[in-house]
This record gives structure tokens, C-alpha cells and sequence, in this order.
């Protein structure tokens, strides 16, 4: 039996992010979980003093647990949302930890297995100027994707930043749009959307679900295009959410 904590959305260095019950849920998960799941937007800004003094928490609290760190849009922002996005000071923090999970890894894509489980953590985050929360995709990732799911007939739970959804169907990112359909704005566009799907639609009858964050919403479905469940978390800097998954 595995647990695993997973945490969206902390926001740290936002000045509404609640410190203190950041530290006592990060106890509580430290000695309730062999794992916590940061599903991006660890950050509010991306800048390495954020990094650096987040790393330092969780140095200081998280000890028993394994640390799972998943980049999001705000990790990447640098300064500031129309800053040129900017993974640097991400992976100086938490490549050591990526790494030391041991699994496979394509950029900031990995996955690791414990047991008959495997843990599969996705980067789809813009890179480019000004594209800011949109999702962006490519032809490699997603070749490492479909190859890693080809190897066996291991049980397989996606981690994202990023809610795998039709950005026409209404209800996500409701914090942002209530009631209508993002479009493509703040996730995947739907060519993107349906590439993801066609990748992994072949494998869904070993992928239990695909969870995110980015929509600071609570929100589950069943999306019959990639066959598989998505689960969306909302936030911990505003709503203090998180869940433990025993798996």
C-alpha cells in the first residue's frame, strides 16, 4: 500500500498564502505519506528566492516523505507574468530531488515506479514570451510518453500541472471563466487536447487518472476522448486544500 499527499497550488511568496498551516499540513503529510505530490505553482513568482526559501521548508520539515515536484506556469514566470518564462531557477532547486526518485526522465518529464505502481509527472507549461498559463506540447514528449506506457502493464497515475480537459467543455478554471469554456487560454488548445488523448487513449486501461491543479478548483470526470479519469485540485494558498491517495 502506498500513500501519497498532493498538494496544487501553494503560491509560495503570495502574500495571502496562510504560512503556518503550509508548515503544519506539510508535518502532518510528512508523517502520514511515503510520498508528496507538489502539483505545480510552488511559486507565486518563480524567482530563486521563493525557490530557495520553500527548499529550505521543506528540507527542514519533510524528512520521512519523498518529495515529488512538479513545475507549473508561476514556477516558470521568473518575475512576473509577461517575463520571458523561465525554468532555471526550478530546476536548481529540485533536479536533486527529481533525480533521486530514479526513475526515467525526459526534461522536466519523469516517471518512477514503487512496486506494481508508477508515478508519471508531466510538464506542459509554455516556454514562450506571453503565452503565460497556456499548455504546450511536443512531438518528443510525447514519443517518451507513449513509449514509457509501451514497456509493461504497470498500474500508471499521471501527475500534471496542467487539467487534461476539452477547452470547450464549460466548468473548468471556473475561479477564472464561471460557466465557460477556457478556449484554450489557460490549457491545452484542442489540437493539442485531442494529440495528448490520441497518445493516451491506448494505454487507459492501466492509467487510474490523471491529476492537476492550475485551476485553483475541485473538479472530477471521466473524459471518454483519453479514457481515463482527470482530477483537478484546488488551490492551498486560497482554498488550504490537499488530498492523500492511498493507492
Amino acid at each position: 500500500m502506498l500513500s501519497i499527499g498532493v498538494m496544487a497550488d501553494i503560491h509560495y511568496g503570495n502574500s495571502i498564502l496562510d504560512m503556518k498551516k503550509l508548515e503544519k499540513i506539510l508535518v502532518y503529510l510528512n508523517h502520514s505519506c511515503d510520498y508528496i505530490v507538489l502539483l505545480g505553482d510552488i511559486t507565486n513568482s518563480g524567482s530563486i528566492e521563493e525557490m530557495m526559501n520553500i527548499e529550505i521548508m521543506l528540507t527542514n520539515i519533510v524528512r520521512k516523505a519523498k518529495i515529488v515536484p512538479i513545475i507549473g506556469n508561476h514556477d516558470c514566470y521568473k518575475k512576473n507574468r509577461i517575463s520571458k518564462p523561465d525554468d532555471s531557477n526550478f530546476v536548481r532547486t529540485f533536479i536533486d530531488d527529481i533525480d533521486a526518485l530514479g526513475g526515467d526522465r525526459y526534461l522536466l518529464n519523469y516517471t518512477f515506479t514503487n512496486g506494481e505502481k508508477r508515478i508519471m509527472c508531466l510538464d506542459f507549461n509554455s516556454r514562450p514570451r506571453l503565452n503565460g498559463p497556456r499548455a504546450d506540447i511536443d512531438e518528443d514528449q510525447l514519443e517518451w510518453i507513449d513509449k514509457i506506457l509501451k514497456k509493461d502493464n504497470l498500474r500508471t497515475y499521471i501527475f500534471a500541472h496542467t487539467p487534461l480537459h476539452n477547452p470547450f467543455e464549460r466548468g473548468w478554471q471556473s475561479e477564472v471563466l464561471p460557466r465557460l469554456p477556457t478556449l484554450g487560454l489557460a490549457d491545452f488548445t484542442l489540437k493539442e487536447y485531442n494529440r495528448v488523448c490520441d497518445v493516451l487513449k491506448p494505454h487507459s486501461k492501466k492509467i487510474t487518472f490523471w491529476m492537476a491543479g492550475h485551476g485553483h478548483v475541485d473538479k472530477e470526470k471521466h473524459d471518454k476522448n483519453a479514457g481515463i479519469e482527470v482530477i483537478e485540485l484546488a488551490s492551498f494558498f486560497k482554498q488550504d486544500k490537499y488530498k492523500i491517495i492511498v493507492l
